[in-house]
């Protein structure tokens, strides 16, 4: 450890060496070097900070223009250093341990980057879409619910942790909320202003270049009539394109105590809605998943149901029902999603605890009923999943014959068959139309284990009914992930997807003696997949 020190303790020498011979300067009061440069015909200072990490980091540069924030991009506030020029974008770091080499290459990019700057050439639409990187140190979260196209007054919550919460939908927010565990401390009205493409480069600074955009728009009586009656603060939503950004500002002063072109004070919005988290975190798949209004049913809320909720629901799914009449106990917690705080809970109540906490706005519903007793209720949902285990064959078997039947007050939408083979293979069927006349047979052309070896696989544990086949947790989340992937493919596709069986193995090494022939030299961790009406 001590030889990388010294290392990066030279690296760094020599770097300060060379910003020495450039013109370079050192502050001992704030520990940054910094050189005067000419901008625009007047005097600036650049400032650069090397870490004690110094190459394995890379230098950070700043400069003392206050005018230059909300002006050019890339600029952000530093309490300490001034305003940070942030010029490198994450894919363009590479590791360069010459210390002289590094400090030489990213002061010839700041100088380009200032360059821009004083000609004016940078790109004002990437300034704009980084908006929310630069608009306001204090920041208030916001639940949106629709776009709001007029002039409106919504609602402000103080609340725990959160410290405020926007919303024009107040009921909706406040059970968000308390699926949170989050107290409401007190309840404020605020002004939502639309500003649409208004709203533009260069950000406004002051309280006069604000009114004149409310003014454009027509609302400068709108906020005369209502500022008074509400929090100084104001919300307000711009357009980029088609996507829309949000942000707001308070006035330092009651809005008709006029001072010579008082400054606002810009706040910015960090959205907690649902649009924001899985535009964030997901992808193309998951974006139009978000905007497919299906129910799922989870039939069996087990390690394999409840683990298959969790990343439905991580993969945008918001509506869920859940149904399962068993309890949560402690031989379950080894596979569970559901730790030992929800023992003695029933699973589907442990389970939509669990994932409100992480996704508070899901609808959920939970029945604690043997599935047998809830046929109604699955001819109106949009799509089952089956995951009830070995010892839900018979039921499996009856839903099927119900799609089938002609029975016109029950029917059955598209279904997805999983479970485990013990802890060798996971197997997932999606079956939309296909009518499988005889189950059990399906099921053993499907099969991958000798049927004299599936006794061995199951252990007894404590009386002489109770049995349990002994599989890892990331076996099993092996078939749930495929499952998953299998799920979201036909919700993202609005169901215009082929009816597949797949069979996920798990280490075939270690199983070789339980597997049929034709699979003994399957690789382990492989996924066979087969269209149904091939198998069948």
């Amino acid at each position: 450890m001590q030889e990388i020190d010294n290392w990066m303790l030279n690296e760094k020498e020599k770097a300060i060496e060379y910003l020495m011979d450039n013109g370079f300067s050192f502050n001992s009061l704030k520990n940054f070097y910094w050189r005067r440069l000419e901008f625009k015909g007047k005097e600036i200072h650049l400032r650069i900070v090397l870490s004690q990490k110094f190459p394995l980091e890379y230098p950070k540069f700043y400069v003392d223009q206050e005018d230059w924030f909300l002006t050019y991009p890339h600029i952000e506030k530093n309490k300490k250093y001034g305003f940070n020029i942030c010029y490198v974008e994450s894919e363009d770091k590479v590791a360069i341990f010459d210390g002289i080499q590094l400090i030489k290459r990213e002061l010839e990019k700041i100088y380009q980057v200032i360059k821009g700057y004083e000609k004016d050439t940078f790109n004002k639409k990437d300034f704009l879409e980084e908006f929310d990187s630069y608009w306001g140190d204090d920041y208030i979260h916001m639940d949106v619910q629709t776009n709001i196209e007029e002039p409106k007054i919504i609602d402000l919550l103080e609340v725990q942790k959160f410290k405020h919460v926007v919303t024009e939908d107040i009921e909706k927010t406040k059970v968000i909320l308390m699926n949170m565990h989050l107290e409401i401390q007190k309840e404020k009205k605020v002004i939502f202003l639309p500003f649409f493409n208004e709203f533009t480069y260069p950000f406004p600074r002051t309280k006069n270049e604000v009114l004149k955009i409310i003014e454009a728009l027509g609302y400068k009586t709108f906020l005369e009539e209502n500022i008074e009656q509400v929090d100084l603060k104001v919300v307000f939503s711009f357009k980029i394109d088609t996507y829309t950004h949000y942000g707001a500002f308070k006035f330092t002063k009651p809005y008709t105590q006029f001072l010579i072109n008082p400054e606002i004070i810009p706040l910015g919005i960090r959205r907690i809605d649902r649009d924001r988290i899985f535009s964030r975190g997901g992808n193309e798949l998951t974006s139009s998943i978000v905007k497919v209004p299906i129910e799922v049913t989870i039939i069996g809320c087990g390690s394999l149901g409840a683990s298959l909720a969790f990343k439905l629901a991580k993969s945008g799914i918001k509506k869920f029902v859940f149904i399962d009449h068993d309890f949560l106990s402690i031989n379950n917690i080894g596979r569970h999603i559901c730790g030992m705080r929800y023992i003695r809970s029933k699973k589907v109540d442990a389970l939509k605890a669990f994932l409100l906490e992480q996704f508070p706005d899901l609808e959920i519903e939970v029945i604690a009923k043997n599935a047998i007793e809830c046929l109604d209720r699955l001819s109106q949902t949009g799509l089952i999943i089956s995951a009830v285990g070995s010892e839900g064959e018979g039921f499996e078997q009856l839903l099927l014959q119900m799609k089938h039947s002609k029975n016109e007050k029950i029917s059955i939408p598209p279904i997805v068959l999983t479970w485990f083979e013990s802890a060798i293979a996971g197997q997932v069927i999606l079956i939309k139309e296909t009518n499988i006349n005889d189950f059990p047979v399906f099921l053993e052309k499907i099969s991958v284990l000798k049927k004299s070896k599936r006794n061995e696989l199951t252990k007894l544990d404590m009386g002489c009914n109770s049995t349990y086949s002994p599989y890892a947790f990331i076996d099993a989340e092996n078939t749930v992930l495929h499952a998953a992937l299998l799920i979201t493919k036909y919700i993202a596709t609005l169901g215009e997807v082929d009816e597949e069986v797949y069979t996920i193995f798990n280490d075939t090494e270690q199983y070789k003696d339980y597997l049929l022939e034709k699979y003994k030299k399957t690789p382990p961790y492989t996924i066979q997949k087969q269209k149904l009406e091939d198998v069948l």
